[in-house]
């Protein structure tokens, strides 16, 4: 007996899709970035700069901390591209390694963040009750001091 939900006309073979005919999502993003150029150039700029912070060390021609002799406060030339400082230190050389830390740091601490965020609100939200209202309210007045 045929089912009296489903029609013979309404299944075709259009219907059945494989996952492997469907675009790919990455070639999908590649499309859309191709559309619209200046988004295109500022992916590009956030992946050197990432490349930059990653790698930075490596091509850095100088330790972070290496003292220069007799090249303290030297303007921008083609040997120091971002001058020296003070006391003789290359200031391109800085940029570079610590380009590192500001990529690293923030990141490890998102991930922390949410990790542990994660973590009290599920407890919180299993336990409940005065617990719950402790934590909760503690909590509460931390955000409420000002940056």
């Amino acid at each position: 007996m045929p089912c009296p939900y489903i029609s013979p006309m309404t299944i075709t073979s259009t219907d059945i899709s494989h996952p492997a005919r469907r675009p790919a999502a990455f070639s999908s993003a590649i499309r859309q970035l191709t559309r619209r150029p200046l988004t295109l150039i500022g992916v590009v700029i956030v992946l050197v700069f990432i490349a930059l912070a990653l790698f930075g060390s490596m091509i850095a021609p100088h330790r972070y901390d290496a003292i220069i002799r007799g090249a303290a406060r030297l303007p921008p030339s083609a040997e120091y591209p971002f001058g020296t400082d003070r006391l003789g230190r290359d200031v391109y050389s800085r940029v570079l390694w610590g380009a590192r830390d500001i990529i690293v740091l923030p990141t490890v601490t998102t991930i922390l963040s949410v990790i542990f965020g994660a973590a009290i609100g599920l407890t919180l939200g299993y336990v409940g009750g005065w617990f719950d209202d402790v934590i909760s309210r503690a909590l509460d007045s931390l955000l409420a001091i000002p940056r």
